[in-house]
C-alpha cells in the first residue's frame, strides 16, 4: 500500500494572504508501477486507449487489479486526484493557487506573468485539486510559437493534457459546467508525451538577476519603502465647480497643474526631498522594477476568477511601499533622456503600466466611484497626478497625450520633454490594456518592454473579444439579413482609433478589425459578413459602460471630490 496525502485548497484561490493552514486528508491506495520508475495514472489504466469510463467501468476495472475507492469518494474526483500521482510515496498539493509535477506532468499550462485569464485558469484547475506545470512564457517567449502551432490559437492560457488542447480559461470554464473538466483532464494513451515544462528555479534565478541589476534587492530601497509606509500627506487638488460646468459644456480639457500635488513623491511637499534611493538605476531598469512590483501586486490582490482588486488590503501591505519607493523614483529628472531613447514598444509597455500604476494608486488613496462628477475629479481635475522624469502626468495626459498622441496635448512652451516622449500615433490595442478602475475595464495586467509586447497586446484584445460581456456577434451564415454587432461602449468611446476612416457607418470598419482577434463562431460570422462587400453592413449597438469600481470601495477622500466655486 502506499500513501497519497492530498491538500485541500483553502479560501480564495486569489488571495494568498489570506491563506489558511490546509487541512490534509490521507487515502490509501495501491499504486502499479508500468511507466519506468514512476507510476502510471490509474484513470488511464481504467480508460485505456479506447474512451471514457463510466462510474461501474471504473469500480469493475479497480476491482480486477485489486483496487477500491475509499467509500464515499466521489468516483470522478478520486480519478482525477490519482491521475495527478508520479509517484506513489510522493505527498503532493494540489490546488491552492496551482500545485505543479514534478518531471513530466500530464497537465500543462501555456501561461504568461500579469495575465489574469492565465491566473483564472489556474484557479479554475486549483479548485479541482489538478496538480498542473506551467510552460511560462515571460520565462520563455521563444516558446510563444510553440503555443501557437500546438493550440491553433494566438492567446494565453493554453492548457494542455499530453498533446491534447483543451483550449483556455472559457474552455474550462464550460468543460466545467458540463460537468466535464475532471474527465477531459484525465491523461490517455492517445494523447501522446506530455509538454515539457519551464525550469523554474532556472526562471526564478533570471528573475532575481534582473531585479538586482535594477536595484531590486537594494538596502536602500527597502529603507525607503519603509520610510514611505511612515509618510502621509494630502495629494491632488481641490476640483472647481466651473471648471467642471466648462467641461460639461466644450469637452475639453483644460487641467491645471499648477496646484496640484503629485502622487509619487518621496517625501511630503514641506519637507526637503530625500537623495534617489537608486541614483544608477536608468529608466529601463525602473520600469522593469515598477513591472516587477505590479506583478506581485495583481497576484496577491487581484482575484482571478472575478477580476477583482483588493485595493483596502492592498494599501496596508509591505509590497504597497516597496511599490510607492518605486514610483517616487520615476520623478528624477535625470531619467528624461532616456525615456526619450526607449523604442517604442518600450515606451508603450511603459506607459501602459505607468496608466495602470497609477489607477491603483488614485483608486488606494482618494476612492473612486462611478458617476460624471467623481469621474471627472479623478481623472480631469486631476486628483490624479505622477511626477515622471521632473515634469507632472495625469492619467489623461498618460492615456491621450502620450499613448493615444491627440494633437492638443502637449502644445505650452515648457512641454517640450512630453511631446519627446509621445508616440508617433495610437495603437487601438491600448484600449484593451488600459483599466481605469471600472468593472467595464479590460482585465488589470501586465506588459513586457521589447518584442514580446505585440503578442501581449494581441492577447488582450482576443480575450476581451471573447468576453461576451464585451462583444457579441448574433446572426446566420447565408442569411441575406446583416449580422448583430453587439459591442462594449469602449470601441464608441474611442471609436476615431479603432475605425478612423468609417464615416457615419461604422460597422463594417470595427468588424474588420476585430476579426483577426475572434475566435469561433464569432470569427465565422464576422468572417462570411465581410466577405460579400454586396452584403448589408453588419447591424451595430452598443452595451452599456459598467463603472463600478472594480473592487470593494475605499472610503472617499472628501478633499477630492468637494467643489470650490
Amino acid at each position: 500500500m502506499s500513501q497519497l496525502t492530498i491538500l485541500r485548497p483553502a479560501g480564495s484561490l486569489g488571495h494568498k494572504r489570506k491563506a489558511k493552514k490546509r487541512k490534509a486528508t490521507t487515502l490509501r491506495f495501491r499504486v502499479l508501477r508500468v511507466r519506468g520508475a514512476g507510476t502510471w495514472p490509474l484513470a488511464t489504466i481504467a480508460a485505456g486507449a479506447t474512451g471514457t469510463p463510466t462510474d461501474k467501468d471504473w469500480d469493475e476495472r479497480l476491482h480486477r487489479r485489486g483496487l477500491r475507492a475509499p467509500a464515499g469518494t466521489a468516483a470522478a474526483r478520486l480519478r482525477h486526484k490519482l491521475c495527478a500521482v508520479e509517484d506513489g510515496s510522493m505527498t503532493q498539493p494540489m490546488g491552492g493557487g496551482g500545485a505543479e509535477h514534478t518531471g513530466s506532468p500530464d497537465v500543462v499550462v501555456f501561461s504568461r506573468a500579469g495575465c489574469l485569464f492565465c491566473s483564472k485558469a489556474k484557479a479554475l484547475l486549483g479548485s479541482h485539486s489538478v496538480a498542473f506545470g506551467i510552460v511560462d512564457l515571460s520565462a520563455e517567449p521563444q516558446r510563444r510559437t510553440e503555443a501557437a502551432e500546438l493550440s491553433g490559437s494566438l492567446t494565453v492560457p493554453q492548457v494542455f493534457v499530453g498533446g491534447r488542447c483543451l483550449g483556455g480559461y472559457d474552455d474550462l470554464k464550460r468543460l466545467e459546467e458540463a460537468g466535464q473538466l475532471e474527465t477531459a483532464l484525465c491523461w490517455l494513451e492517445s494523447d501522446g508525451p506530455c509538454i515539457a515544462v519551464t525550469d523554474r528555479l532556472a526562471a526564478a534565478a533570471a528573475a532575481a538577476s534582473s531585479a538586482a541589476t535594477g536595484g531590486g534587492d537594494s538596502p536602500e530601497l527597502a529603507a525607503r519603502a519603509e520610510a514611505m509606509a511612515a509618510m502621509h500627506y494630502s495629494a491632488g487638488s481641490r476640483p472647481s465647480l466651473r471648471a467642471f460646468l466648462r467641461y460639461a459644456v466644450t469637452s475639453t480639457v483644460a487641467q491645471d497643474q499648477t496646484h496640484n500635488i503629485p502622487l509619487n513623491l518621496a517625501a511630503a511637499p514641506s519637507e526637503p526631498s530625500p537623495p534617489p534611493a537608486l541614483p544608477k538605476a536608468g529608466a529601463g531598469e525602473l520600469a522593469q522594477l515598477l513591472r516587477q512590483v505590479m506583478l506581485q501586486l495583481l497576484d496577491d490582490f487581484v482575484d482571478p476568477l472575478s477580476g477583482d482588486v483588493d485595493y483596502l488590503s492592498m494599501r496596508s501591505s509591505k509590497q504597497w511601499n516597496f511599490f510607492r519607493a518605486i514610483a517616487a523614483e520615476l520623478g528624477e529628472s535625470r531619467l528624461s533622456d532616456e525615456l526619450a531613447s526607449l523604442g517604442q514598444d518600450e515606451r508603450k509597455a511603459f506607459f501602459i503600466n505607468l496608466y495602470n500604476a497609477m489607477t491603483f494608486h488614485g483608486v488606494v488613496t482618494y476612492g473612486r466611484r462611478p458617476g460624471w462628477w467623481y469621474l471627472y475629479c479623478f481623472f480631469i481635475t486631476p486628483a490624479v497626478s505622477y511626477r515622471l522624469a521632473g515634469v507632472q502626468v495625469s492619467l489623461d495626459d498618460v492615456e491621450h497625450g502620450l499613448l493615444r498622441a491627440r494633437p492638443n496635448y502637449f502644445q505650452a512652451p515648457g512641454q517640450e520633454r512630453q511631446r519627446q516622449w509621445r508616440l508617433p500615433r495610437v495603437d487601438p490595442r491600448i484600449h484593451m490594456a488600459l483599466n481605469c478602475g471600472a468593472k467595464g475595464c479590460p482585465a488589470v495586467s501586465v506588459y513586457s518592454a521589447g518584442p514580446e509586447l505585440g503578442a501581449e497586446l494581441d492577447e488582450a484584445v482576443a480575450a476581451f473579444v471573447a468576453d461576451d460581456r464585451n462583444v457579441r456577434v448574433a446572426g446566420a451564415i447565408g442569411e441575406r439579413a446583416p449580422i448583430r454587432l453587439v459591442l462594449s461602449s469602449l470601441f464608441k468611446m474611442y471609436l476615431e482609433d479603432f475605425a478612423p476612416e468609417a464615416g457615419s457607418n461604422p460597422s463594417r470598419a470595427l468588424a474588420r478589425w476585430l476579426l483577426p482577434f475572434a475566435r469561433g463562431e464569432k470569427r465565422d460570422l464576422l468572417s462570411a459578413a465581410l466577405a460579400d462587400e454586396a452584403a448589408p453592413a453588419p447591424k451595430l449597438e452598443w452595451l452599456p459602460y459598467d463603472w463600478e469600481t472594480n473592487g470593494p470601495e475605499v472610503p472617499l477622500d472628501s478633499r477630492i471630490y468637494t467643489p470650490t466655486f
